[in-house]
């Protein structure tokens, strides 16, 4: 995770944001703060939960289940645009067939 903050601040810091194809860096950094601060957030709550099943409960489902459901679906956008970006990629690899006769 702490691999992939860096790579969004250096290229942030190069001012490579690139909205034609999806979130920029700063955007995708601002994403993982949030989810890493709502995580913090629900790990204190879930330290001063009276019992240990309490505890594990509320980290659970405060924190790291609908954290986990948020970053899916923001990141399904760009797990498709992924996805085309390379389907065109190999399309450009293959022939045209625009010989069309017989060897």
């Amino acid at each position: 995770m702490f691999l992939i903050i860096e790579q969004c601040l250096s290229a942030a810091e190069r001012d490579e944001t690139d909205l034609e194809n999806g979130l920029g860096h700063a955007t995708l950094l601002a994403m993982y703060i949030v989810a890493i601060a709502w995580l913090y957030v629900t790990l204190m709550m879930a330290v001063t939960e009276p019992s240990l099943t309490a505890g594990i409960l509320t980290f659970l489902f405060y924190g790291l289940l609908p954290c986990a459901l948020f970053l899916w679906v923001i990141g399904t956008p760009q797990r498709k645009r992924n996805k085309s970006a390379q389907v065109a990629q190999q399309r450009l690899g293959e022939p045209d067939r625009t010989d069309s006769q017989t060897d």
